[in-house]
């Protein structure tokens, strides 16, 4: 009896003691990770973004622009859609001429790849230079489809030079501010539009000493982006940041501030469709930093802690509009007193994610 006795307490000794073991570590753990959530001490200098595990790394700043990248997972799974500035240049998009200002149409005439087409891209050519405003996937061999658009060209509606008339002929550049990203996307106005494309070529001529305006058509914004001084200045931003993401295989996006002052940024379903419009983010970075190098510049440097509340506020901001751009691509627009936030998803995945600071 004394033996039986003898085991049992043996026993339940035995399972307290392990009790207050497996209490004791993780108690230990949770201290750890506590500290390193309230110093930011993570692998390779990132930091909690968000539970879903996006992190942040950076600074890497040039002159007045810095540029934060947000590091997460590739939430969209398959082949990666083909930029529309790369489809143009391997002549498998069209993007046609309707003689209607405020719509296009785009055509994939490839066999296999799909076509990204992001808010915010600048085509040249037809009647007029228009930027776009909707996110689209065009699958392959599509026929045509409509798309919304500006005139960021005031002052023509005819053939330019040696260009098509009827179809537009490139896409190498992004919407160059933020002024002109709400003009286009949440304002939708065609004047507020060409009012930033004024305020941008005025900016442009002063910060580079220069003509910004092209003679050619005095207000096309493509024509004054593509003007020499300009291009020089924007290649010195981005050979001194371009390769920040080198060597990162988890980057679906980036933050950048000028001046001292967030401007936006923008993120992507993987790593895979960020790396491609890499160069072409950049380089509209790039201009809106050399626009604004002749202001006054903030004292206070952007910090990580500033982007990831520029981040959540934009995101959690209230739900203004929510509607579906095509059969497979929807969109919502977040708006508050500071920032907006647009969200696409295609077929329920998520696709591009693009912030503003107003």
């Amino acid at each position: 009896m004394k033996k039986h006795l003898y085991s049992a307490m043996t026993a339940t000794i035995c399972v307290a003691i392990g009790v207050l073991v497996v209490w004791f570590v993780w108690l230990v753990t949770a201290q750890f990770n506590a500290r390193e959530q309230a110093t930011g001490n993570f692998e390779s200098g990132k930091q909690l973004l968000e539970s879903d595990g996006r992190s942040l790394s950076g600074p890497y700043t040039h002159k007045n622009l810095t540029i934060f990248l947000v590091h997460g997972k590739n939430m969209l799974k398959g082949r990666t859609a083909v930029p529309l500035e790369q489809a143009l240049e391997k002549r498998f998009a069209r993007v046609y001429e309707t003689s209607n200002v405020e719509e296009l149409e785009i055509e994939n005439l490839s066999e296999k790849d799909e076509i990204y087409v992001q808010a915010g891209d600048i085509v040249k050519g037809g009647n007029q230079d228009r930027i776009l405003n909707a996110d689209l996937v065009i699958p392959a061999k599509s026929g045509r489809i409509p798309i919304g658009s500006f005139c960021v060209e005031a002052g023509r509606w005819s053939r330019r030079g040696n260009e098509s008339s009827s179809n537009f002929g490139s896409s190498k550049d992004y919407a160059s501010s933020k002024d002109l990203k709400v003009a286009a996307k949440v304002a939708r106005s065609q004047q507020e539009v060409w009012d930033e494309v004024s305020k941008t070529q005025d900016k442009l001529s002063d910060a580079t000493n220069s003509a910004a305006k092209d003679e050619r058509s005095a207000t096309s914004l493509q024509l004054t982006l593509e003007k020499k001084e300009v291009r020089e200045h924007t290649l010195d931003y981005m050979r001194a940041v371009g390769s920040a993401i080198d060597g990162k295989s988890d980057v679906i996006g980036f933050v950048f501030s000028v001046n001292g002052e967030i401007s936006g940024g923008e993120t992507y379903g993987s790593n895979a469709l960020f790396l491609r419009l890499w160069p072409k983010l950049l380089r509209a970075s790039a201009v809106e930093a050399v626009s604004r190098s002749v202001e006054d510049p903030d004292q206070n440097a952007t910090t990580n802690e500033d982007v990831r509340e520029f981040i959540r506020g934009a995101e959690n901001s209230k739900l203004q509009e929510s509607r579906r751009i095509t059969d497979r691509i929807s969109m919502r627009l977040h708006e508050s007193n500071k920032a907006v936030y647009t969200e696409s998803t295609d077929r329920g995945s998520f696709l591009h994610g693009s912030y503003i600071l107003k």
